[in-house]
């Protein structure tokens, strides 16, 4: 039977994907207890990266040196235990951290070692959220244009390779971006048209999971900004894809 911590961690990142977060917050606090009880100290210092993870939602400031201790703390007991899979979320931990003090280069890193551990895991998940924290830091830090460029055809090949066609399509509007930055603005327009149609048209739901994913994402990671939002039609599905991405809570809807 499995034991109740190992599905811990699955279901508090569900409930905070459906930002569910009152629910999330009394999960961790509840496992913690048992975790106490049973002088488990690997699932407690899981559950406290979770917890921190879920705290920087809310109070980014007061919560920083935290994280970076508690996750730094938890990146010692998971190396004790040779377990990669924790240790691609303490590092991510500390990637969140860096990336909401724009140090990008110290949350670039964090964000690569957080990808090796989830390919010793083989956590595929994980490594394509990694891979798309470090095409973020590269973008919005001081690499080159021409590097940034060429990470993300790596990372194309690997999402290809993986059949992971959302972070394809957010590959190829990366991509685009990136080459439009370059003064290839046709260039750029057309390799954005081509994410937008492989991560939206062939979807059941049109792509309207993905703008309710990032919208909830982007709350995540970065609690103080507004979020706007510019949908395409949804054709044959208008009904139920309006509700998933008003579910998400974006600050201002438009439609395009």
């Amino acid at each position: 039977e499995i034991q109740r911590q190992e599905i811990v961690p699955d279901l508090f990142e569900a409930y905070c994907d459906g930002t569910r977060l009152t629910e999330a917050n009394a999960l961790i606090e509840e496992a913690m207890a048992e975790a106490d009880a049973a002088a488990d100290e690997r699932a407690r210092s899981l559950l406290l990266v979770l917890r921190a993870g879920l705290k920087l939602t809310f109070d980014p400031k007061g919560w920083s040196d935290r994280a970076l201790a508690e996750a730094e703390d938890a990146i010692a007991v998971f190396e004790a235990g040779g377990d990669d899979k924790s240790l691609a979320k303490a590092w991510n931990l500390i990637h969140i951290v860096r990336w909401q003090q724009g140090d990008l280069t110290a949350a670039r890193v964090a964000a690569e070692r957080a990808l090796a551990h989830a390919e010793r895991a083989a956590d595929l998940r994980a490594q394509g959220e990694h891979r798309s924290s470090i095409a973020g830091c590269l973008g919005f830090g001081p690499t080159p244009l021409d590097e940034c460029l060429r990470y993300i055809e790596q990372h194309l090949v690997w999402a290809r390779d993986n059949g992971i066609r959302s972070i394809e399509a957010m590959g190829l509007v990366g991509f685009g971006a990136m080459s439009a930055a370059q003064g290839r603005v046709q260039t750029g327009r057309d390799f954005i048209e081509r994410g937008q149609a492989t991560g939206r048209d062939d979807l059941p739901d049109r792509g309207a999971g993905h703008y309710a994913a990032t919208i909830r994402a982007l709350k995540r990671k970065l609690p103080g900004a507004t979020v706007e939002i510019l949908t395409p039609d949804f054709l044959g599905v208008e009904e139920d894809a309006l509700t998933t991405v008003l579910d998400a809570r974006p600050d201002v809807f438009g439609h395009n």
